[in-house]
């Protein structure tokens, strides 16, 4: 049986602070028996409202997933069809809040990652940067990868007309649960330090203490915020960091 143990942080970045201005990231997550459900948004920095936008986004995706898809256990969709139906649900929420706020939908631009780790492996799903990394096996994998523009840090939104054309779903599957040991989604402003971006693959030294931290039993959120506003990663990056990470408690600690 599957022990998930879910540690989540935000926290805001120097380019914020120096504005005086809150993070525009966003997360929510839920662990429903052997199923783990996970929701990132990262608000656009240059939209005024988009950090609404983005705890919208990752509220009505989890709640859509809790329960219409995967912890339901509907049998009238496919778990890709259900990621899918999520980020649609993540969508009409958003738009509906910016209708209420007589807002212009692109005052509430926000990217969505969506990781829904199961037995039978893990669903992921990604509207705009940010990243996905699993240990399946004797591996790290970028399950979703930051997408490439023609311009340094252009992005998609999920209130873009376009945003669905863009929509990347996939799915690992494991042989067996104890395949899949270790999960992370993160915001934009940590894909200089956990991805090699030359590459598009992961970083191995970045995560191997992070999730054998996790697993430990002194590991808390707020210890995970004092890495996010370390020295480490604030001289690597200004942006706001988000960072959420999954493991098994019944595994070791990856030595990848």
């Amino acid at each position: 049986m599957v022990d998930w143990v879910c540690l989540a942080a935000s926290v805001e970045g120097s380019s914020h602070q120096s504005r005086g201005t809150d993070s525009n990231d966003a997360f929510a997550t839920a662990v429903v028996g052997s199923t783990a459900i996970i929701a990132v948004a990262d608000g656009a920095g240059s939209a005024a409202q988009s950090t609404i936008g983005a705890n919208v986004a990752v509220v009505a995706a989890v709640a859509a997933l809790r329960e219409h898809g995967f912890a339901s256990h509907e049998p009238n969709l496919t778990h890709q069809e259900h990621l899918r139906a999520a980020i649609l649900s993540a969508r009409a929420a958003v738009l509906a809040r910016a209708t209420e706020l007589e807002a212009d939908p692109g005052e509430l631009a926000c990217t969505l990652l969506l990781c829904v780790a199961t037995n039978e492996g893990i669903f992921a799903a990604q509207i705009g940067d940010g990243a996905i990394v699993a240990a399946v096996g004797n591996e790290y994998r970028l399950l979703c990868a930051p997408p490439r523009g023609e311009f340094l840090n252009e992005t998609i939104f999920l209130t873009s007309d376009e945003a669905l054309e863009y929509l990347v779903v996939t799915h690992t599957a494991v042989d067996s649960p104890r395949d899949l040991k270790h999960v992370a989604v993160f915001s934009d402003g940590l894909q200089t330090l956990a991805l090699d971006l030359a590459t598009d693959t992961p970083y191995n030294p970045f995560f191997n203490p992070l999730f054998g931290w996790v697993i430990g039993t002194d590991a808390s959120e707020s210890m995970l915020t004092d890495f996010l506003r370390s020295a480490r990663v604030r001289d690597k990056t200004d942006d706001d960091v988000t960072l959420v990470l999954l493991a098994d408690r019944n595994t070791k600690a990856p030595a990848l």
